[in-house]
């Protein structure tokens, strides 16, 4: 599973500290335990030793070697059982001085039989959503909180047809050669909701997403421009070329400059040709965007991308009226 930069080490430390901490507060509750009731720690001194007995006996031959087993798991039981009688007449559960994990599973490990574990891919994901740039908008914006029935009957099934290839694409992201989309629309027909439904889905099966204003990309660039920082790995742009998905919000929003204008061309065409995968979503039309930009950002727009028409009344002030009705 992949995760957004940085993620993993920051996880990393988290599980290790966690597990860390567990075991620390076991071993204090055994040390208190064996002070108070010496039995018990008689108990625990000579079940430690039981991997040491089982290599002691079979050093000594294979004769009679499964016998002599026995007699050692007989005994580890009878120790265990006799334990939890002396931990029960104190009102203590069994597993008193286990170490207490957040995860059972993998035992704050983060992984379990091999693979990683699912606590550990949730975490991957919840920690990519809040660097994303999804921001709030991933709590309330999602595939199933897509409501075709805001909008007119004319153009439902368009929205529809909409929310189903989205949901497509989301299911496919990574099984094969990822296409890139372009939302065309008004302001308050989704195009925001299914982008980031797009994103959260994406970023649950473990790519790293990176979501944002044209606008603040814009900024981002322009920071190294005017020597804020060094063009690497770390700096604010390297995300815009390395992220398995970029989704562009309001393209046509940010100031129209030459530098602006070159900063999209020089991020739309280079992930092109790295075929990496791009939705951009937009208020103008088709014929805005080609009177705003250079023809070689339109051709690219156009011919490599699969365009998405979102049409109707704007949903948010469909809704509003339908609170006051």
């Amino acid at each position: 599973m992949k995760a957004f930069p940085g993620v993993m080490t920051k996880l990393k430390r988290e599980y290790e500290s966690r597990r860390q901490i567990a075991l620390e507060k076991a071993e204090e509750k055994t040390k208190s335990l064996h002070a108070m009731l010496p039995e018990i720690k008689k108990i625990d001194e000579r079940l430690s030793m039981t991997g040491m007995m089982i290599m002691d006996e079979i050093t000594k031959g294979k004769e009679n070697l499964e016998r002599r087993l026995k007699v050692i798991e007989e005994e580890n039981y009878r120790l265990i059982k006799r334990r939890a009688e002396i931990l029960a007449n104190y009102g203590l559960p069994e597993n008193y001085t286990d170490p207490v994990f957040t995860c059972n599973d993998c035992q704050d490990s983060g992984y379990h039989d091999g693979k990683m574990c699912h606590c550990l891919k949730k975490a991957i994901a919840t920690e990519s959503l809040t660097l994303s740039g999804l921001g709030s908008l991933a709590k309330t914006q999602d595939f199933e909180s897509f409501n075709t029935s805001y909008y007119d009957i004319k153009f439902r099934e368009r929205a529809e047809n909409n929310l189903q290839i989205c949901k497509d694409y989301a299911d496919d992201f990574g099984n094969e050669d990822n296409a890139n989309l372009l939302f065309i629309g008004g302001t308050g027909l989704g195009k925001t909701h299914l982008s980031t439904s797009i994103a959260k889905k994406v970023i649950e099966k473990g790519y790293y997403v990176v979501y944002v204003s044209s606008q603040t990309m814009i900024s981002d660039f322009s920071s190294l421009r005017f020597g804020q920082g060094q063009e690497d790995e770390d700096s604010p742009s390297a995300k815009y070329f390395d992220a398995d998905l970029l989704i562009i919000d309001d393209l046509g929003t940010e100031l129209n400059t030459p530098y602006s204008v070159s900063v999209i061309y020089n991020v739309i065409n280079t992930r092109l040709c790295r075929d990496k995968a791009m939705i951009i979503s937009t208020n103008l039309t088709s014929t805005e965007l080609k009177s705003v930009y250079a023809e070689r950002i339109t051709s690219r727009l156009f011919g490599n991308f699969y365009a998405l028409l979102f049409e109707g009344r704007d949903n948010r002030m469909v809704i509003k009226q339908s609170k006051l009705d």
